[in-house]
């Protein structure tokens, strides 16, 4: 679980990773859009960094737009105790640099922000040097408050546990998590839509109210 002001700053942050195991060629990315004084941010994600930080493993990244670390930026969000969150230390949020990311990513790609809380679950691919990059061609993005409402999942929490289980599955090379090819990338995150989807009551999850909150889809710019 890292704080995240920019596209930029997130390749960066995955060369660090890769370049301490190289032999890890890919990783679980969730770009996480939950702003504070939102209800279900507030409620069930905010106040369990900690723990996500703990539980998301060696190969799931989290990253939530507009914080920043160790600084006091618009108001102080997230303050866990420093010995059960590490290096992270405190977390403050700014709503400007929140928006300046939703701005960037949705100039990047095709998605676009719903104004709740959102998530979107990538590979991170070890092919740049110094620098990861994000694979916007086989994300899930979710609209949580939706998807929580539908009766998809009843928290937050449970659909983080999905995407987590299934990165402890993973040795970062794996080609089943998708890493030989264009088809495998695509077979890997159908993998991962099941995992997710395998926490939802059957009813909801064959019906229409389900297909529509979760799909593999190719957000970037150039998709057709």
């Amino acid at each position: 679980m890292l704080p995240a002001l920019n596209h930029s700053e997130i390749c960066e942050s995955l060369g660090t990773y890769f370049q301490r195991d190289p032999s890890i060629q890919v990783i679980l990315v969730g770009l996480v859009f939950a702003r504070p004084e939102a209800r279900l941010a507030g409620e069930q994600i905010l106040l369990s960094i900690a723990y996500f930080h703990l539980r998301s493993g060696k190969h799931v990244n989290f990253y939530f737009a507009g914080f920043k670390q160790g600084q006091a930026l618009t108001r102080k969000a997230v303050s866990p105790a420093r010995d059960r969150l590490g290096p992270h230390g405190d977390w403050a949020f700014s709503d400007e640099e929140f928006n300046t990311f939703r701005a960037e990513m949705e100039s990047r790609t095709r998605w676009r922000y719903s104004g709740g809380t959102d998530l979107v679950v990538m590979n991170g691919l070890n092919d740049t040097p110094q620098r990861g990059r994000l694979d916007f061609s086989t994300a899930i993005a979710v609209n949580l408050d939706a998807a929580i409402a539908d009766g998809l999942f009843p928290n937050a929490s449970m659909l983080f546990e999905r995407v987590f289980q299934f990165g402890e599955s993973c040795d970062g090379v794996d080609p089943t998590w998708g890493l030989s090819d264009a088809l495998g990338l695509k077979a890997g995150a159908a993998a991962l839509l099941e995992v997710v989807l395998s926490a939802a009551p059957e009813a909801v999850r064959k019906s229409a109210r389900g297909v529509r909150h979760f799909a593999v889809k190719d957000i970037s710019k150039t998709a057709r």
